[in-house]
């Protein structure tokens, strides 16, 4: 089984449990660490070892977005080093819920690149070694949104989509980095155990596409 197959069955299965059980799941931290979980049992725990003798999980947590962004207001754009803020300061880079990584990748990253966090040295690093592989570093981006309870009113509703649509928007952005593949497949799930309509248009229009999967609990008889 391929590594991507491996992390959409562990996806698949996460979705199983929720629909039979959505009491499971308090917060939308437990299901990204159940899914972390699930993904890195299909994968055996895979590691990578590097030359030189250091080893890296295929999976991680919070990974940092390439890009600086804009996520105030529950909108999204990508921002160039040169923009700033309202205030004047540069924008911060965005994370995504849980990522699974190229092994081809990581091993041609020492541990300051492949966990990403100095953004100096990405930006200097990053390039040059998705030249070397020819492929995106990130095979499957994954986001999470979790409602637990009916919404108590239009705007709570209205502020919610808004939300997913920004999620699924910064994976969207993340599929090609400075004109590179970076992420191979995004996947975009939001749990809802109120089953709520869903009232707006474009993550509709996603959802029927197959862009977006709106998980929600088998119905009780």
């Amino acid at each position: 089984m391929s590594i991507v197959a491996a992390a959409l069955k562990g996806l698949e299965s996460l979705e199983e449990e929720f629909r039979n059980e959505p009491t499971l799941f308090f917060t939308e931290h437990d299901l990204a660490s159940r899914a972390y979980e699930l993904i890195q049992k299909e994968l055996d725990h895979r590691k990578v070892r590097r030359n030189g003798g250091k080893s890296y999980y295929l999976v991680h947590h919070e990974y940092p977005t390439p890009f600086r962004c804009d996520m105030s207001g529950r909108s999204f754009a990508v921002k160039e080093e040169d923009d700033r803020t309202p205030r004047g300061g540069k924008y911060q880079r965005g994370h995504y819920d849980l990522v699974v990584f190229s092994p081809e990748f990581l091993q041609q990253c020492d541990y300051q690149l492949a966990k990403g966090q100095d953004y100096e040295i990405v930006k200097r690093d990053l390039p040059s070694v998705i030249k070397t592989i020819g492929s995106a570093p990130i095979l499957v981006g994954i986001e999470f949104m979790f409602n637990r309870d009916p919404f108590a009113s239009e705007k709570n509703v209205e502020d919610w989509w808004k939300g997913v649509l920004q999620d699924y928007q910064k994976l969207d952005a993340s599929r090609q980095w400075k004109k590179l593949p970076f992420m191979e497949q995004i996947v975009m799930m939001f749990f809802d155990v109120a089953a709520c309509d869903v009232a707006n248009e474009d993550v509709a229009d996603l959802i029927r596409r197959g862009e977006i999967r709106h998980c929600v609990p088998v119905p009780q008889r």
